[in-house]
C-alpha cells in the first residue's frame, strides 16, 4: 500500500503493526491516551461508546489541516502555542 503525502494513520492502543518502507520517509506521531478519547466522547456524546479503529493512509481535509498547523507551530523557532 502506498500512503500519500499528508495522509493520516490511526492506531488504537495495543494494536501492533509491521511497517516496511522504501526510500526517504518523513512522519510525525501524535499520541492521545485512550482515557482522553473516552472523556471527549462522554463530553460530546454521552449516549454512545466510541471506538477508535485502525486506518492506514486515511484522508480527512480538516484533520490534515489541523495536524499540519500543529507541525508548523511546533517546528517554528521560539515558543510554541500552548494549544499544542
Amino acid at each position: 500500500m502506498t500512503v500519500p503525502m499528508g495522509a493520516l494513520t490511526f492506531v488504537p492502543a495495543g494494536t501492533q503493526f509491521v511497517w516496511r518502507t522504501r526510500g526517504p520517509i518523513e512522519f510525525a506521531h501524535l499520541y492521545i491516551s485512550p482515557r482522553h478519547l473516552e472523556d471527549v466522547a462522554d463530553r460530546y456524546d454521552g449516549m454512545r461508546r466510541w471506538t477508535l479503529i485502525d486506518r492506514v493512509g486515511a484522508r480527512d481535509p480538516l484533520l490534515e489541516a489541523l495536524y499540519g498547523a500543529m507541525l508548523r507551530e511546533i517546528g517554528a523557532p521560539g515558543e510554541s502555542h500552548a494549544l499544542y
